[in-house]
């Protein structure tokens, strides 16, 4: 680098090697003119392929099946991966051109005008070289050349995390992906009842289907009573000795078609239990079934697809019961004294008889009711042992009914005495046991997949969730919990019918006799015989080993599971009868001539009540309106007005295979950071359009490559104290010391000089010639 004084002339330095260059040509090194935007055509490539990709990541874009491209290509799909992959290595190769570019011309620019520390001679070349981002000499511009220094930093890293990032967004993924418009016009929304009479607020025999069958044998199996779901309860009871009782509790619905499955916790404040409705997994089921049978839209095409209850379509939310159950329990020894005390009073509550109601509001039914039963449940008297084992049941109500809004503040309370084993002995001792048990309805969503479940999933998975402070917040992502399910003693009696009453009087029939209602043939598989001196018993299997200290809480979290799941699997089937709707029928018979009365279509209510319902689908029916292709104003009026007086079923339909953008499968961070790479790359490209743009700054010609500017430093005379330093400078400080490229003259040789040292030369300027 030259210093003012003695700058050794081209000829010179050419004589003293022993040669002579030829004569060179002024010519101009600082420019302005329309050729810049040809030389800007680098860009282009990067700047479509940015622009292709941002938009098929953002539309969230499905390709193809998982295996293949199509039905109809059999392509395979590893050949079009690699070729994708292929895709983006060139894609990170046209943004690293494009870096590249920005940053050697904005390089030049520093070094014609203000300079650059000499640590940074070299920096505009050595784009994505981490190792120079660590070293003094990169550090050495933090002060005079900030902007630089930050703008070479970002660019740095760009040109590294491109890779990765053209990766994820030019390769498809697996995962699910929206499918847009799955079904036809009127194939959704599915309609089912009026809200009242699916979640009721007061339980009592109007909301049964069928009072006379509900309420004998075969309600252990007629569809639509509370008890038909005997024979899942009676497998799951079963279980209890193998592997203790399960959480998951599966429920085939009568159609076949669908299981939806009841969960429980049992925790420091009872057992809690939900599953989604039984007439809400009926009508899902039958929608499946049609997407399979019939072609009833986009969605019937699919092979593996996955059905959401779409929330922000729902006009009403859809519901499920919760269930909260608590018990107390005595043992033999203690009974007597008991009896003459309050529950309240014993020690051997197994929680506070405190109800929760997952509520803000403190003055309405579910305070005043969850008030009445614990209080109910302190007050109770342990009775005295009528039978050697049974349930029985009744409401807690107060001395005067209370009620309001029209409605009774009860809720069920069960007891039951339990046979065990005390010390050995083959006479049974008696465990007392006393429950009450809350209802509410949440709100919940659900989802299913085409084939590879059964199971309608719902989205109350954590019940420990209504254990914690505010927790029930997030088990129903922040839906209001303030529906108290009430009971009325004419629905409490169909969850134990009674069978068989008659007792032979003999000594080896008494267990028959004893489970014959509902409730005892399900409490069986827990009771036990033993045979002992010629004399049988019969004892309460879980707790009833007297050395076991835990055996109260063993039979309280026994029994209080029991009455949770029973009373939820009974709620559950409230309305329970579900026929296809009107539209479904539709869609899956044809449609009838206009003016004709669609002999085909069976223009059933999904329930008997809606008959005015029937009567304006009927019309719409021989009208035409209800258009297959197109969403006609009297479609849509027809299906808002039902909407807002129906519970409504809308779905949206997710496909699995491979496809572009943010997708179930992939975590949100992951095209996040993607997305964020691409869009700084766009940043830094509109900043430096903008600044070429508004300030309309120079264009520097020469020095492009490393060898220009090696030949530039070779010209120049270097600074006295740095001449004998060939093997490195170890000066310190020089990295600091600012340097600029100036001309000796206006049209006259130019040099790399330290600033210091450029009294007498000029700075570069446009229109001039120079050598």
């Amino acid at each position: 680098m030259a210093s003012k004084t003695d700058r050794p002339s081209s000829q010179a330095s050419s004589t003293d090697h022993g040669y002579t260059s030829p004569s060179e040509q002024p010519r101009l090194l600082v420019y302005r003119t329309w050729q810049r935007v040809l030389r800007s055509a680098i860009h282009a490539p990067a700047v479509m392929m940015t622009a292709v990709m941002l938009w098929i990541n953002h539309s969230t874009i499905y390709w193809f099946d998982e295996g293949r491209l199509s039905k109809l290509d059999e392509t395979a799909i590893n050949n079009i991966l690699n070729a994708l992959q292929l895709l983006a290595k060139i894609y990170e190769i046209a943004v690293l051109a494009s870096l590249a570019h920005i940053s050697i011309k904005v390089f030049k620019r520093r070094l014609v005008g203000k300079g650059l520390p000499a640590g940074m001679v070299t920096a505009g070349y050595r784009v994505g070289d981490l190792f120079y981002l660590a070293s003094p000499e990169f550090w050495s511009g933090r002060k005079g050349a900030a902007l630089f220094v930050i703008f070479l930093f970002i660019n740095t890293m760009l040109t590294v995390l491109m890779g990765p990032a053209s990766a994820i967004l030019i390769v498809p993924k697996l995962g699910r992906f929206r499918v847009r418009a799955p079904f036809f016009p009127g194939a959704v929304p599915v309609f089912m009842d009026t809200p009242d009479l699916h979640w009721p607020d007061l339980l009592d025999d109007g909301v049964v289907a069928n009072i006379t069958e509900c309420a004998q044998e075969p309600a252990n199996y007629k569809i639509g009573c509370p008890g038909s779901g005997f024979g899942a309860l009676y497998t799951w009871a079963s279980g209890w000795e193998m592997a203790g009782l399960s959480d998951h509790v599966p429920f085939p619905d009568h159609s076949g078609r669908i299981t939806r499955q009841l969960q429980k916790h049992n925790g420091a404040e009872g057992t809690f239990a939900t599953t989604p409705m039984s007439v809400v997994a009926s009508t899902v089921g039958q929608l499946r079934t049609m997407i399979a049978d019939q072609f009833i839209g986009h969605i019937s095409l699919i092979d593996e697809y996955r059905l959401e209850l779409a929330d922000e379509k729902q006009v009403m939310p859809v519901y499920q019961p919760l269930v909260n159950s608590k018990c107390f329990v005595w043992n033999e020894s203690e009974m007597e004294a008991a009896r003459q005390t309050r529950a309240g009073d014993s020690s051997k509550m197994g929680t506070d008889p405190f109800f929760n109601c997952f509520s803000g509001k403190q003055d309405d039914r579910c305070h005043r009711t969850s008030r009445l039963l614990s209080d109910r449940m302190r007050d109770a008297r342990v009775p005295a042992r009528n039978a050697p084992f049974e349930m029985t049941y009744n409401l807690s109500i107060g001395a005067e009914q209370e009620t309001m809004d029209g409605l009774p503040l009860t809720s069920p309370l069960f007891s039951a005495s339990l046979p065990y084993t005390v010390n050995g002995s083959t006479e049974p001792g008696h465990q007392f046991v006393l429950c009450g048990a809350m209802a509410h309805w949440i709100p919940a969503s659900f989802s299913i997949e085409s084939n590879k479940t059964d199971l309608l999933q719902t989205s109350i998975t954590d019940l420990g969730a209504f254990e914690r402070a505010n927790g029930w917040r997030e088990a129903t992502n922040g839906g209001n919990i303030d529906s108290t399910i009430h009971f009325d003693e004419s629905w409490l009696k169909y969850l134990d019918p009674v069978f068989n009453s008659s007792d032979t009087g003999e000594t080896n029939s008494v267990k028959v006799a004893e489970r014959s209602t509902r409730l005892s043939l399900l409490l069986g598989p827990f009771l036990s015989d033993r045979t002992a001196s010629n004399n049988n018993t019969v004892r309460f299997e879980p707790g009833s080993e007297a050395e076991d200290t835990t055996s109260d809480e063993t039979t309280r979290s026994t029994i209080e599971s029991f009455i949770a799941v029973v009373l939820t699997d009974a709620i559950s089937r409230t309305h329970g009868v579900v026929e296809r709707g009107p539209l479904m029928y539709f869609l899956s018979n044809g449609t009838a001539a206009p003016g004709e009365e669609p002999e085909s279509v069976n223009l059933r209510r999904i329930h008997a009540t809606q008959d005015q319902f029937g009567e304006e689908f009927k019309k719409l029916v021989q009208m035409r309106i209800l258009d297959l292709d197109t969403p006609t104003p009297e479609l849509i009026a027809f299906l808002d007005k039902k909407s807002r007086t129906h519970v409504s079923l809308n779905f949206n339909a997710y496909r699995y295979g491979y496809g572009f953008g943010r997708h179930s499968a992939q975590p949100l961070g992951t095209v996040v950071f993607a997305l964020a790479v691409v869009y700084a790359y766009v940043v830094i490209l509109l900043s430096y359009a903008v600044f070429v743009a508004v300030r309309w700054s120079p264009v520097v010609d020469a020095w492009g490559d490393l060898h220009d500017l090696v030949t530039l430093a070779w010209s120049s005379a270097a600074p006295a104290e740095i001449v004998s330093q060939g093997s490195g400078v170890r000066r310190k400080g020089f990295v600091k010391e600012t340097v600029a490229i100036r001309a000796a003259s206006a049209g006259g040789a130019v040099s790399l000089v330290r600033t210091e040292d450029e009294v007498g030369m000029v700075r570069l300027r446009k229109g001039e010639k120079y050598l």
